[in-house]
């Protein structure tokens, strides 16, 4: 098997968690060429039986959908196309590849490439499309333009799909015209070994935290779609109940700015932790550190394509009472698993309302954060979700045939 991705390996990043556990699982019963643009492999990577063919490049990854330099974020896109490219011939050549695994974007149109030049048969994973994330942004029409070229020219010619949400599902197969027979949903896991349940007071103590404060927690970047603005907004009153609130934020992004000054002049920061990005070997202990965890997701982003985001799985996973905005793929799966609160989008006063019932009830928050472990455990593992997409990878080649 064929795995394409450009996510560093050693960067602690959704994609790049995503990535290495999916490749880790793969790899556990096939044969897999990790491709993409790598440093030197972490030592989970090293013990994984999967056979590593470097593209190396220079680290521009700032270059993409910048404003400043379009131009230079396009010819480094298509050096790292190029290089993709050659690197996946050399390795069917050598292994005898079975199937291409790709993730979507940039990997995605070498591996198209790859698939019509040598008839392998190519597994596109999708998880979210880009033009969202361009109008949030703000991204210039070229990349706008490049990246709607690139969707129409690799979805449709992929021999089979695998997206996180049903949204997503639905919006690709209309949009493209593709069958939905050939659209996977697999939702997004978590490390059920890594994630667990440990004792808060000990997570407080290696996090530098006192014991004694309510803790509210978020953990992943600082972008607009998270919605940490809505978080920030709900702080005061939560600390106008709880005054000992410490609002945790592990993770960084370019909203950091934005966000400490927003802080700052409410007046609050000292009842604000923005601890910056850690090891995701650590992020565990800062989650079990707290009394409640937050994904405050906006409305924009979510409405049509819904969620299936790690935070979620991850905050689970240790235990813990989850407040998030009902969004598609957040709020029902919380609903139906009575895993926590479920809030308004955009609304800082639902979202405080949710913080300050989970904070106020102690048997509440325990009997949710024993019910979403149980959940995870059962249907969200990295080995699960591996395995799923393994079949699938059976089932096309097969196909194929």
């Amino acid at each position: 098997m064929l795995y394409y991705t450009v996510y560093d390996a050693n960067m602690v990043e959704g994609g790049t968690i995503h990535g290495m556990a999916i490749a880790s699982g793969l790899a556990s019963a096939n044969q897999v060429c990790l491709i993409g643009q790598f440093g030197e492999l972490s030592d989970s990577a090293r013990n994984l039986s999967v056979e590593n063919v470097q593209a190396r490049l220079s680290t521009g990854r700032r270059l993409y959908g910048t404003r400043a330099r379009p131009g230079l974020a396009m010819i480094y896109r298509a050096l790292v196309l190029v290089r993709l490219f050659w690197a996946g011939l050399n390795a069917i050549r050598s292994l005898r590849c079975h199937v291409i695994y790709a993730r979507h974007g940039v990997p995605s149109l070498a591996a198209v490439l790859l698939s019509k030049l040598t008839s392998v048969p190519l597994v596109l994973e999708v998880n979210d499309l880009y033009d969202v994330e361009a109008r949030i942004n703000n991204w210039p029409m070229s990349a706008r333009y490049a990246t709607r070229l690139m969707e129409s020219l690799t979805l449709p010619r992929a021999d089979a799909i695998v997206t996180v949400t049903k949204g997503l599902k639905r919006e690709i197969s209309n949009r493209f015209q593709i069958d939905g027979g050939r659209i996977v949903v697999v939702s997004n896991g978590v490390d059920t070994d890594l994630y667990v349940p440990k004792n808060k007071l000990e997570c407080r103590k290696l996090c530098s935290i006192a014991p004694g404060r309510k803790v509210v927690c978020y953990v992943g970047n600082f972008t607009s779609w998270q919605g940490l603005h809505t978080l920030v907004e709900s702080a005061p009153m939560v600390l106008k109940t709880f005054p000992d609130t410490l609002f945790l934020l592990v993770g960084d992004g370019p909203l950091r700015e934005s966000l400490t000054s927003r802080i700052e002049s409410l007046g609050i920061a000292s009842s604000f932790s923005l601890v910056g990005k850690v090891p995701n070997t650590e992020v565990p202990d800062y989650i079990n550190a707290s009394d409640v965890c937050v994904a405050p997701f906006i409305r924009a982003r979510s409405e049509t394509i819904g969620l299936s985001p790690l935070k979620l799985y991850a905050y689970m996973s240790c235990a813990k009472a989850i407040v998030a905005s009902d969004v598609p793929g957040v709020g029902d799966l919380l609903k139906e698993h009575d895993c926590g609160a479920v809030v308004k989008p955009d609304d800082p006063t639902s979202l405080a309302e949710g913080i300050k019932r989970l904070l106020r009830d102690d048997d509440l928050r325990y009997a949710i954060g024993n019910r979403a472990r149980r959940v995870v455990v059962k249907s969200y593992s990295w080995e699960r979700v591996s395995a799923q997409i393994g079949q699938l990878c059976v089932r096309t080649i097969l196909a194929g045939r």
